[in-house]
């Protein structure tokens, strides 16, 4: 999970802001990925996509820990689809 200062400290006075909002971003492209998995015939495509779906998994089991750690309510999966959408 790559933040930029600029995201970081536009979040930084509301935490729960940023989990509910990383969550639901790495979600979106969990989802995005997944079509393209879904629906590309390209091997450079689908490895791509892997790749994300991956990624974005791993981020968000980070943020969740993070989170927990910090006894902050982190959206279920089917709060972060409602919002990814």
């Amino acid at each position: 999970l790559l933040l930029s200062l600029a995201t970081v400290s536009a979040y930084a006075g509301a935490p729960e802001t940023f989990v509910e909002e990383a969550s639901a971003k790495g979600m979106a492209e969990i989802q995005t990925s997944q079509l393209a998995m879904d629906k590309s015939k390209s091997a450079d495509v689908k490895s791509f996509a892997q790749m994300m779906i991956t990624d974005h998994t791993d981020a968000n089991q980070k943020l969740a820990a993070i989170a927990t750690g910090l006894n902050l309510k982190t959206a279920s999966d089917a709060e972060m689809m409602d919002k990814a959408k």
